[in-house]
């Protein structure tokens, strides 16, 4: 049986979808299930993450109806970093005519769970504001272009500019690049009672590599691209596309913007909208989709920028999402502020709070509402022009806190970015 264990997942949904293994002897089969199952709590016990993969493979090949070992297999490999695989591996339970109605919902919501569990990492660590949007994929994430562009699109209002065209490539190290949650077990809420599951805490730093590429044209039109890159066991990456335009409208200013989004989990999202900057305020409006969770909806938020002295500036936040089809959405506000230590040397800070409109899945803490507190300080050293390129470096810690364990960890990112208006 060793080789049959050793034949990983897709060796694993073969067997399940084809109705498993033919057992000779029913007893001796559930026998070798439980004795497989106690294995794998063992490891687990033990942190043997491998090890206990191989054990729960084992037990589903002797009793492919084993609930427990169902749904801690998926966890488990989701945990791993393994998301595509543990999302084919529900798929295919959910398929199975054998899986019990009840059990293929509860695994049809692990699913839509997995696929929101792994939020993105920030875009442009030098702007704490693009950081935050992006990590949650919220409208500010899309609605505004980078910091350059759009101070030489607000100069270009009144005085007009030649055509700009700024390239960017950012490099660096993250100590948690799938937002791993750091808790030490996972409490599931089911029929029979509440099942403990440990999480993996053995989170190592791994490379990341962005590149980004924007364009403003004298008619102030414009787009960026970007594509973010995670060196890991598995290499994840997330872009971005976003398509703007600068107007004046009855006498006021406002950004027109299309945009299409891929997250790190592979889900989706395109949005349209206009923003309306007012002095130091802006209002922004979209309509998104994100046709992988079946999700549909609108967002507003309000962003207002105060200068409290030469050497610093606070953005203030509000914003809410609202579903009209699939998961709700949520409120959120928050600040961040950037402080000039020195003329090269800035002080960056971040807090947010949020709360879901319902429940995130009816498997965590009885489908309670979720809420998110998250924390972030910043350093960020310019080191000036060399070459034509500018160059900065970012040294970030963050920390988020909720009462759904799963989204409570933290992180620390360091990152050098390499600048350059061509």
């Amino acid at each position: 049986m060793k080789a049959r264990a050793a034949a990983g997942p897709v060796g694993l949904l073969l067997c399940l979808l084809l109705g498993g293994a033919a057992q000779a002897d029913t007893d001796s089969a559930a026998l070798e299930a439980e004795k497989a199952y106690q294995s794998a709590q063992k490891a687990l016990g033990a942190q043997a993450w491998a090890e206990a993969e191989l054990h729960f493979e084992r037990v589903l090949m002797f009793n492919p109806e084993h609930a427990e070992a169902r749904i801690q297999l998926a966890l488990l490999l989701a945990q791993r970093g393994k998301l595509e695989t543990a999302s084919a591996f529900i798929e295919s339970l959910i398929d199975d005519p054998r899986t019990p109605q009840a059990h293929r919902q509860r695994l049809s919501d692990l699913l839509a769970q997995l696929k929101r569990s792994a939020p993105l990492l920030p875009t442009e660590l030098p702007s704490v504001i693009a950081s935050e949007a992006w990590q949650s994929m919220t409208p500010a994430a899309i609605a505004s272009p980078s910091s350059v562009i759009a101070s030489e699109a607000r100069q270009s209002m009144s005085s007009g500019t030649p055509a700009i065209l700024q390239a960017r490539i950012s490099m660096g190290y993250s100590s948690n690049p799938y937002a791993r949650a750091d808790i030490n077990s996972l409490t599931l809420t089911l029929p029979d009672g509440n099942v403990d599951l440990p999480v993996n805490q053995n989170i190592h730093a791994a490379p990341m590599l962005i590149n980004s590429l924007s364009y403003l044209a004298p008619n102030l039109c414009g787009f960026e691209a970007q594509d973010q890159r995670w060196g890991a066991s598995e290499q994840n990456f997330a872009n971005k596309l976003l398509f703007f335009c600068y107007g004046t409208v009855g006498g006021e200013k406002i950004q027109t913007f299309a945009s299409s989004l891929r997250a790190v989990d592979g889900n989706g999202r395109s949005s349209v909208g206009l923003a309306w900057p007012m002095a130091s305020w802006r209002l922004t409006a979209q309509v998104f989709k994100e046709p992988e969770l079946e999700r549909q909806g609108y967002a507003l938020r309000v962003d207002h920028l105060r200068s409290s002295s030469p050497n610093a500036q606070t953005l203030l936040y509000a914003e809410a999402e609202k579903s009209v089809s699939g998961m709700s959405g949520y409120v959120k506000s928050g600040f961040s502020r950037e402080y000039a230590l020195t003329s090269s040397l800035s002080l960056l800070t971040q807090l947010s709070l949020q709360q879901d409109f319902a429940g995130y899945s009816a498997l965590l803490e009885y489908g309670a509402r979720r809420r998110l507190v998250f924390a972030e300080l910043g350093l960020q050293k310019d080191w000036g022009a060399h070459a034509g390129w500018n160059l900065r470096s970012t040294l970030q810690t963050g920390r988020r806190w909720s009462n759904l364990a799963l989204f409570g960890y933290q992180d620390t990112t360091l990152q050098l970015s390499i600048n350059r208006l061509l």
